[in-house]
């Protein structure tokens, strides 16, 4: 019988549950201790703004003269009696009024706010606002603010608690930076890591190394060029994490392997379709290293590897929604691609490209093309990627945070990024396509999140 390992949150038992209470405790305590102490002269946050001054009335403002007392400006604008102006009023130069630059708001005010935030969801247990609080207060720590050990800790515990392997891991290296060995958290901190590592085999622990944390933002999802990709929308993300790259053959293999996981069924007529009687993920039609993206998958193949993935690990894989999916695309760029509107064939592996494109019939194996700003590959080409989304026709309902949307026409899935076959307007990071969700193609795999 295979090993089976039971989620972490659940594995640890009543014994981590009350490490975890009993931590908690200890770093609410060590919370309260470390809050930087603030100047009398800084303001609160709240009162940060000056007040603003209400505008004088005519009377009020006359009554501010001596009574008898000239305007001042007025000389400079009046000719004297009887002589004409030498220029009309029109054409007198305007003056210039320096805008004063804001003053920078001081580092332990910032770092106060952002420690109050971070305890609030903390209380509140809105794990993924404390998740956003952190990833500020790393910035903050660059510039000189001293993050306190036990709020690493309880970002490590909290996401442990929702199966975010790659988040707890990052906490834990963090708290064990700045903690020493005889912090009040160290040996609950221990434990938890142990655990953690001992929870994933040294087989797969290379994917979880390979999945980079995206920060939360708030983006432009879609475009208004393409009835597809409409209605425009701001859309809100929280902090989560995806994978470097798409999927491997190599690592699926790994899960077929240990599985004897069989491919039937799909359906499919046009010219990329994976007929399982002569092509299928291992001999898709092109030559493929194990480091090429994995494909000829449908959304189900990709779900039972997620499945498998999370019963080996006891964390909480699964693929990224469609708005995590173009947010990480964009890379906080607003351009067709993330380097640019013009497509480069440089940068992504697609249609268009010059004569002696490597990759023309196939994909090219990952990281063989430049990086996002958030460091991912081939996020445009070489691979489309399912995303978690059902089909529908337009943004018109969607969701304004950054959820999938799973209700609509389920037996229909999204894909994003385009791949090999694709030409540059279906690989830009808005453009959006649709395939049964039992569909496989030479051109179509998956990247993982979490």
């Amino acid at each position: 019988m295979p090993r089976m390992v039971r989620p972490l949150h659940a594995r640890a038992g009543a014994a981590l549950r009350m490490a975890m209470v009993t931590a908690f405790g200890c770093w609410c305590a060590w919370a309260e201790s470390a809050q930087p102490a603030m100047p009398a002269s800084v303001p609160q946050a709240e009162s940060a703004a000056p007040a603003e001054l209400p505008a004088a009335t005519p009377a009020e403002a006359g009554a501010a003269r001596p009574s008898g007392s000239a305007d001042p400006i007025e000389p400079a604008l009046s000719p004297p009696p009887g002589e004409a102006t030498s220029a009309p009023l029109e054409s007198l130069p305007m003056l210039e009024v320096a805008q004063a630059e804001p003053l920078p708001v001081p580092l332990a005010q910032r770092e106060s706010v952002v420690k109050q935030q971070v305890v609030e969801a903390m209380k509140a247990g809105r794990f993924r606002d404390l998740f956003a609080g952190m990833d500020q207060y790393r910035a903050l720590e660059r510039e000189g603010a001293r993050v306190p050990a036990g709020l690493y800790f309880a970002e490590a515990e909290a996401a442990l608690s929702m199966g975010d392997g790659v988040r707890a891991k990052r906490a834990y290296d963090d708290y064990f930076r700045v903690a020493g060995s005889k912090d009040a958290l160290y040996r609950q901190a221990t434990f938890g890591y142990e655990a953690l590592k001992e929870a994933v085999p040294d087989s797969l622990k290379p994917i979880l190394d390979d999945m980079v944390l995206v920060p939360a933002g708030v983006f432009q999802m879609g475009s208004a060029g393409n009835a597809q990709e409409a209605p425009a929308r701001q859309v809100r993300v929280a902090p989560f994490a995806i994978g470097r790259h798409e999927v491997t053959r190599q690592e699926f293999l790994a899960f077929t392997t240990a599985t004897n996981y069989m491919m039937v069924g799909g359906n499919g007529d046009d010219q990329e379709f994976c007929d399982l009687r002569q092509v299928d993920w291992r001999r898709p039609g092109f030559e493929q290293t194990d480091l090429d993206p994995v494909v000829c998958v449908s959304s189900y193949d990709a779900k039972a590897y997620i499945d498998w993935l999370n019963v080996k690990t006891g964390l909480k894989f699964r693929l990224p929604s469609e708005a995590e999916w173009e947010y990480a695309a964009r890379g906080q760029t607003g351009s067709a691609y993330w380097w640019g509107d013009a497509f480069d064939a440089h940068q992504a592996n697609g249609q268009g490209a010059s004569d002696d494109d490597r990759w023309a019939n196939g994909t090219a194996p990952v990281g063989s093309f430049p990086a996002s700003p958030f460091g991912l590959f081939d996020m445009n080409g070489n691979a489309a990627e399912w995303v978690a989304d059902c089909w529908h026709d337009n943004y018109e309902g969607a969701p304004a945070d950054d959820a999938a949307w799973r209700s609509g026409d389920c037996a229909w899935r999204v894909l994003r990024g385009g791949g090999w076959v694709h030409f540059p307007e279906q690989l830009t990071s808005s453009a959006r396509l649709r395939k049964d969700a039992a569909y496989r193609a030479t051109y179509l795999g998956f990247r993982l999140a979490i």
